[in-house]
């Protein structure tokens, strides 16, 4: 899928995510490639939205971002919608420094696994494991 065609999607969640939870209509600036992908409103408020995908977390120029949307006296909110998981709404950038985004896949962890003192009666559950205590009942049960 094309990073168009991915970005493309993700704002049109945006837009249903705005609608359920603000209460607003949409527009989308499509193609424009400008500080907002999105300008929402309720009647209420309006809101400029910058919509992000990915499990890295998003950079912009939140100092321009506000001064674009003091332009619709709107509320300039980032929209982040890590993979597999919901949406992140973002005021400023403090709310991001609390965010750590998910591991990568090739990523280790930093624990070790921790060898069980008895294979047999472990409820361990890494393939590992699960090798181990197969291997190990199955000897026990041709001893008796």
């Amino acid at each position: 899928m094309s990073a168009y065609r991915k970005g493309y999607r993700a704002e049109q969640e945006a837009t249903e995510f705005m609608s359920k939870n603000y209460g607003c209509v949409c527009i989308r600036a499509g193609g424009s490639h400008g500080l907002a992908d999105l300008i929402c409103g309720n009647g209420a408020f309006v809101y400029a939205i910058q919509v992000k995908y990915g499990n890295k977390k998003p950079t912009i120029d939140w100092k321009a971002f506000r001064m674009f949307a003091s332009n619709f006296k709107a509320i300039p909110i980032l929209l982040w919608r890590r993979k597999y998981k919901g949406w992140i709404v973002a005021y400023n950038e403090d709310d991001l420094k609390s965010v750590v985004p998910q591991k990568k896949r090739n990523e280790k962890s930093s624990k070790t696994e921790k060898t069980p003192t008895c294979l047999k009666t472990c409820q361990c559950q890494t393939e590992k494991f699960k090798y181990l205590h197969n291997h190990v009942n199955n000897a026990e049960t041709r001893k008796e």
